[in-house]
């Protein structure tokens, strides 16, 4: 345990009030709609922006199912939204960079 750590974190989860799961809640929709909102001052023609999105080591491909993406019926939310973070990290790369390599192409 101490040279892992495993065993220290526990994964608990609940529901919100939207009925989001908890844990997805906190760990990637918050910080997805954060960057959709920020998309206006962040994406200018002409001007550079960096975001910087992290993850966490224990982002574990074993535990998120494509099919239950908030995790409802798992047992490891918090890996699972880690690991739902990364694929989102690479969409918003993918997406951003498209977008800036459009604006490029019109400015020309």
């Amino acid at each position: 345990m101490f040279a892992t750590g495993e065993g220290i974190l526990t994964q608990k989860d609940g529901v919100t009030t939207d009925g989001l799961q908890q844990v997805f809640a906190t760990n990637l929709f918050g910080h997805f709609l954060l960057v959709r909102e920020l998309e206006p001052v962040l994406c200018h023609e002409g001007r550079t922006s960096q975001l910087v999105w992290t993850s966490s080591s224990n982002a574990h491909r074993s535990a998120f199912n494509p099919e239950d993406i908030q995790h409802r019926t798992g047992t490891q939310p918090y890996s699972s939204s880690k690991y739902a973070t990364d694929l989102l990290s690479l969409a918003f790369n993918q997406h951003y960079n498209k977008q800036v390599e459009r604006q490029k192409l019109n400015v020309f």
